[in-house]
């Protein structure tokens, strides 16, 4: 994190010897906490699990994250207007967060990383509020489009 060096001679690029004890003392008066942490998990994919932000005011409330995959009939695979079909159970990444007010939300996301389905917890807790973004797929090259008008069925 930066901080200001009182002597105006240094160039640059220049080297501190003592910059982490330096650093300490700089933000002590100020903030007793001006960095943010992030709790791993114990995998390869390292993924976070909880976090803080900066400052002091912000100690003790955390933002806490959770992963999982999706069950049987838990998010609709929408195929044009038709949303009677679901995803297969374990298709979907699921990731759980908990902001520092305990408000939940959870995104699912596909096999290729794609959002499919964002859901957060109405402040009442009395439902959700969903956020369903639109995949489109490529159009094979023998679609075409004509610009003329269509009848009108009335």
């Amino acid at each position: 994190m930066p901080f200001s060096v009182p002597s105006a001679t240094k160039t640059p690029g220049y080297y501190e010897p003592a910059a982490s004890a330096k650093q300490t003392a700089y933000y002590a008066p100020k903030d007793s906490q001006p960095f943010s942490t992030t709790t791993t998990e114990a995998s390869p994919l390292g993924r976070p699990l909880e976090q803080t932000q900066s400052g002091q005011a912000w100690t003790g409330h955390t933002t806490r994250l959770s992963y999982a995959s999706n069950t049987a009939t838990e998010v609709r695979h929408w195929q044009g207007f038709d949303g009677t079909q679901f995803y297969p159970e374990g298709q979907l990444t699921k990731e759980i967060s908990l902001d520092p007010d305990n408000r939940r939300t959870e995104v699912f996301k596909d096999q290729l990383g794609r959002v499919v389905l964002q859901r957060k917890v109405v402040a009442s807790g009395a439902g959700w509020v969903l956020t369903i973004p639109i995949l489109s797929t490529p159009m094979p090259a023998t679609c075409s489009w004509s610009s003329r008008p269509r009848p009108s069925r009335y």
